[in-house]
């Protein structure tokens, strides 16, 4: 008789049918699969920390959305503004994961297995001017270029003004840039003021006001 090598199960306190709906409390913490999230049952690893949820390890794969909610209500109101959720990677580094809050939840959807957790994000993004100095003349220049960044939670939103008037500036994200191509019916005045504010992922805000001089 030939003995095929049985593969071992291990077990956990958490079981999946892949066919149904999963739905965990895990004290401080819930995940829900919908049905089919998975293609066979099995036991899956849930660990819960202070503030994390570790779901099995990101090597199994997710074919649907699932969700992980976070109760925040140990948290006050003001603290809660700088928290999100995030995906740690295998080195710890926190990276923002698009966070639902509503009253003292906080939920996000993904198809990543692997540890999530509240992250705090207290510092403002920062922006510079990248291909010009403070009143410099910019004659030939047919383009502005700033450079933002936003180390934590990422950036949300930007908004810019050219002598007080909106003006297109478009965002490079891989580069970190928000480039403005002149425009001489706003820009027509000698002196130029550009003022730009950038806003991260839980509120905080940073502006940049800065002037150069274009004939």
């Amino acid at each position: 008789n030939l003995l095929g090598n049985k593969k071992e199960t291990i077990t956990t306190d958490n079981y999946i049918t892949a066919k149904r709906h999963n739905n965990f409390d895990l004290d401080g913490a819930k995940v829900y699969f919908p049905a089919n999230t998975f293609y066979e049952d099995f036991y899956i690893d849930l660990k819960k920390g202070k503030d994390t949820v570790t779901i099995h390890t990101n090597t199994v794969p997710a074919h649907r959305n699932f969700t992980i909610t976070f109760d925040v209500s140990k948290y006050s109101k003001e603290e809660q503004k700088q928290l999100f959720i995030a995906r740690l990677d295998s080195k710890l580094r926190p990276s923002h994961a698009n966070t639902y809050k509503r009253g003292n939840e906080f939920t996000t959807r993904t198809r990543n297995l692997g540890t999530y957790t509240l992250a705090k994000d207290t510092i403002a993004p920062t922006i510079r001017t990248k291909n010009f100095k403070e009143k410099q003349w910019l004659n030939n220049y047919k383009y502005l270029s700033v450079q933002i960044a936003d180390d934590l939670s990422g950036v949300d939103t930007y908004k810019a003004t050219l002598n007080g008037e909106w003006i297109l500036m478009e965002y490079e994200p891989k580069r970190n840039t928000l480039t403005y191509n002149f425009d001489d019916k706003i820009a027509d005045q000698t002196q130029c003021v550009l003022k730009v504010t950038v806003t991260d992922n839980v509120g905080n805000e940073n502006t940049l006001t800065t002037s150069f001089y274009r004939k």
